[in-house]
C-alpha cells in the first residue's frame, strides 16, 4: 500500500471515527508545521464528505514559537472557527524536553498551542479527536535499531497499524469495536459491584465507582452522533469515588510527562488520598505533579485495557500516553472521570489528569457484589466475561 493510500486512509479514521463527521460541519485540524501535506488530505477528505470548511493550525516543533504576528493571526481565526463549534482533530506528537536547547523556548511554544486550543474551545464543539503523527526525534527515540533513514516511515506504519488503517475496512473495524464495547460495558454495569479489586506482578488495590458510576470509553455518545476521542483507544475505565481506594499502586512503564520521564512510580494510597510516593527516576517531577493541589493528591480514573492490544504488541514504549495507556491497565491521579460533580458523585476533581501504566499480563480484576460475592471478571491480563 502506498503512502498516501495510508493517510487517506487514516484521515477517514480521524473524520468518521474520530469526529463522526456530519454534513455542513467545520474542521479544525490541530498540527505540526512538517505535516501540512497531511494535512491537505484531511481537508480532502473533509469537504469530500461534505464538511463546510476546514481550518488548519499548525504549530511548531522546532523549539520556536512563532512570531507575536503570526500567533495573534492563528489566535484570530481560531475565534471565527470556533465560534462554528467545529470538530476538532488535535494531531501530536510526543514531547522530549531534552530534544531543545532553548527551554524557555520550547515552553513557550507549548503555551502557544495552549492558547490556540483554549481559543478553538471557548464555544464548545461538536465533536474531537487527539490522535499522532511523527516526528524525526521520536522515530529516533522508538526505532534505534533501524537505520537512521527507515526510522520516521516505521513510526508512521507503526501508527497505521495501531489506528488500523491496515485493516480491510478501518472505518468498519472502529465502528464493530464500538459496537462490542458498548455490550461489554453494559454488561459490567448490570452486575452493579459495590467495589472492585486490581491484583498484578506490582500493585494490590481496591476502589467503587462513584456514586452513579459506570464503565466508560471506547467512545463517546451524544445525541448527535458517536465519536472515539483517542485514537487509537483499547481502553474502558471508571471514575473512582474520591476517598475510596486503598492499597498499593506500582507503575509498570515509564511516563512522559510533557517532555519528562517518570520511572517506577510508586503511590501508597489511604482512604483516597495518596499518602507515600516515590519515582525510580524523574522524582522531582512526580512530586510537582502530586503536589499541585490538594486533588491532585488523589485519583481521577482505574482503566482496564488488554495486555495483548495493537499498541502492547510491539512491547515498546511509545513515550506519549495517548499510545501507552491503550497498552496496559492504568490509573490516574488527578481530575475524576464520570458525571457529575463531586459533591454529587463523589468523584475527584483538580486542574490535573495524569496516566500511568499499572497493567502486565498477570494483572487480575475481581468485582464484589452487594451480597459481598467476588465475581473474576478480568484474568491474566484478558477480560473473561464477554
Amino acid at each position: 500500500m502506498e503512502m498516501k493510500e495510508k493517510l487517506q486512509r487514516y484521515a477517514q479514521v480521524l473524520l468518521q471515527i474520530g469526529c463522526d463527521l456530519k454534513e455542513g460541519d467545520t474542521v479544525a485540524v490541530e498540527i505540526p508545521v512538517e505535516h501540512m501535506e497531511f494535512a491537505e488530505i484531511i481537508r480532502t477528505e473533509a469537504m469530500c464528505a461534505g464538511a463546510e470548511g476546514c481550518t488548519v493550525f499548525p504549530f511548531r516543533t522546532d523549539g520556536m514559537p512563532w512570531d507575536e504576528e503570526t500567533h495573534a493571526a492563528h489566535l484570530r481565526e481560531a475565534e471565527e472557527t470556533a465560534k462554528k463549534k467545529p470538530c476538532v482533530i488535535n494531531l501530536c506528537m510526543a514531547e522530549f524536553a531534552e530534544a531543545h536547547e532553548d527551554v524557555e523556548a520550547f515552553d513557550e511554544c507549548q503555551k502557544q498551542k495552549r492558547e490556540i486550543r483554549k481559543v478553538l474551545n471557548q464555544y464548545g464543539r461538536n465533536a474531537g479527536t487527539i490522535a499522532c503523527v511523527p516526528s524525526q526525534y521520536w522515530a529516533d527515540r522508538f526505532y534505534p535499531e533501524l537505520p537512521e533513514e527507515e526510522r520516521f516511515d516505521a513510526l508512521w506504519d507503526a501508527f497505521f497499524t495501531c489506528v488500523h488503517c491496515m485493516a480491510e475496512d478501518p472505518v468498519g473495524f472502529w465502528k464493530s469495536y464500538i459496537h462490542n464495547t458498548g455490550i461489554r460495558k453494559k454488561k459490567l454495569d448490570e452486575y452493579n459491584f459495590v467495589k472492585y479489586h486490581y491484583i498484578g506482578e506490582k500493585s494490590d488495590f481496591t476502589f467503587s465507582s462513584s456514586r452513579g458510576g459506570f464503565w466508560m470509553g471506547g467512545c463517546v455518545e451524544t445525541p448527535e452522533r458517536t465519536f472515539i476521542p483517542n485514537l487509537p483507544t483499547q481502553e474502558i475505565f471508571l471514575g473512582p469515588l474520591k476517598t475510596s481506594v486503598n492499597g498499593h499502586i506500582e507503575a509498570r512503564l515509564p511516563l512522559n510527562y510533557q517532555g519528562h520521564i517518570i520511572e517506577g512510580i510508586s503511590l501508597d494510597v489511604k482512604d483516597g488520598k495518596i499518602i507515600c510516593y516515590n519515582a525510580a527516576r524523574g522524582y522531582d517531577t512526580l512530586q510537582e505533579i502530586i503536589e499541585t493541589e490538594e486533588g491532585t493528591h488523589y485519583l481521577g480514573e482505574v482503566a482496564a485495557v488488554e495486555a495483548d492490544s495493537s499498541i502492547a504488541s510491539f512491547n515498546k514504549l511509545f513515550y506519549t500516553t495517548l499510545y501507552d495507556e491503550n497498552a496496559s491497565c492504568h490509573v490516574a491521579i488527578g481530575n475524576g472521570l464520570g458525571p457529575g460533580d463531586e459533591d454529587s458523585s463523589g468523584l475527584n476533581r483538580a486542574s490535573l489528569h495524569v496516566d500511568f501504566m499499572i497493567g502486565s499480563k498477570s494483572m487480575n480484576i475481581f468485582g464484589q457484589k452487594e451480597d459481598g460475592t467476588w465475581i473474576h471478571v478480568f484474568s491474566d491480563g484478558k477480560w473473561i466475561i464477554d
